[in-house]
């Protein structure tokens, strides 16, 4: 069975999760960075957080059980719902609301696939995964948002 990626993109994810994997292990190498304070975990757990663009959240002491998290998912698939349904009228808007659709079209769609697949990384790793995004929406500068 072949894959439906193509040469160029398989060579492209080969070489992006290498490039992320040399990173992670370089920064371990000088203490630094998402390997240096997971001193507990297998030998599997260490690859899988090596290779995979993934940081283990360190411990809180916070309360669980928030109702924060499925709301705002909740929220975010209905504006994509919105998202798609504005493309049936894209021959009537403005190239400006246009491109503004596309570009939540590309938020939207990667955070709610990143947490889809978060979901069975918690479980197979046991720890807590950090999020992706950290609300970029609600940024007041362009610092503050490649801080985040």
């Amino acid at each position: 069975m072949e894959s439906r990626l193509g040469p160029r993109a398989r060579g492209m994810t080969a070489l992006l999760i290498t490039r992320l994997a040399n990173f992670k292990l370089l920064l371990f190498a000088f203490d630094k960075g998402p390997l240096c304070c997971s001193s507990s975990i297998s030998l599997i757990q260490f690859i899988l957080v090596a290779t995979l663009p993934i940081k283990i959240k360190q411990p809180q002491n916070t309360k669980k059980g928030s109702l924060k998290a499925p709301l705002n998912y909740a929220i975010k698939i209905v504006l994509l719902d919105i998202v798609f349904q504005l493309y049936a009228y894209r021959t009537h808007l403005h190239y400006n609301v246009i491109s503004t659709i596309y570009c939540l079209n590309i938020y939207l769609n990667t955070e709610i696939l990143l947490a889809m697949f978060a979901a069975p990384a918690r479980a197979l790793l046991k720890f807590e995964i950090e999020p992706q995004f950290d609300e970029p929406y609600m940024v007041t500068s362009l610092e503050d948002f490649w801080g985040r």
